[in-house]
């Protein structure tokens, strides 16, 4: 695991396996994790998130990123796994959740609030997390960085655009996306989305 801001560390996968780093913010109102772990483990990680306190929610933005070691972190740390319904009901065979939340927005728990940003897959969400030094908007793969360069979710502007719609009332500090194993550094430092919006389109090719 990786410190890479104030309470907010990267977490591998057992032997470095599957798509990238896991997100794991340590809060004094409850910690979360924002797990990549669709066919891989996080076990290896398990001692250093007990020993910052554990989880108490466990966050899944799309059904790309879910698989038995979500369910496995999560019954680890008897920690309710969270997805939209949409997104619940595409993988509930190998990743049952706890909590399925409707494609609208609102609060899953104390300063934990999902909104709606179907693009990507029909049912992605992102999660607006207040931490004890910053407020963290986590979007998954929605739209990230890698290599300095932006890359997004789905190729086309116009469902790109409509999937960021509900981003545009949200303040936050730090701007989350995927973070690849050569990219731990992948958040952005913004207040909004409205800073970010021209870069991120100009990354889509339709």
């Amino acid at each position: 695991m990786l410190e890479v801001l104030p309470d907010l560390y990267v977490v591998s996968a057992n032997e470095r396996a599957g798509f990238g780093y896991s997100h794991f913010l340590k809060r004094t109102t409850g910690n979360i994790l924002l797990p990549r772990a669709k066919a891989v483990s996080l076990s290896d990680q398990f001692e250093a998130l007990e020993a910052l306190g554990g989880v108490d929610w466990v966050l899944l933005s799309d059904r790309h990123f879910a698989g038995p070691g979500c369910r496995e972190a999560a019954d680890r740390f008897e920690a309710p796994l969270v997805a939209s319904t949409i997104e619940a009901k595409a993988f509930a065979k190998r990743c049952p959740v706890d909590v399925a939340v409707d494609l609208v927005e609102g609060d899953v728990a104390d300063g934990i609030r999902a909104v709606p940003t179907p693009g990507h897959t029909p049912g992605q969400i992102a999660y607006r997390v207040e931490g004890d030094h910053a407020v963290f908007l986590f979007v998954g793969d929605l739209a990230y960085r890698k290599g300095g360069q932006w890359h997004v979710g789905n190729q086309r502007r116009s469902v790109m655009t409509n999937a960021m719609t509900g981003l545009h009332d949200l303040s936050f500090d730090f701007f989350i996306g995927c973070a690849g194993y050569d990219d731990a550094d992948s958040f952005v430092a913004a207040e909004s989305i409205a800073t970010l919006v021209e870069p991120i389109l100009a990354a889509c090719s339709r």
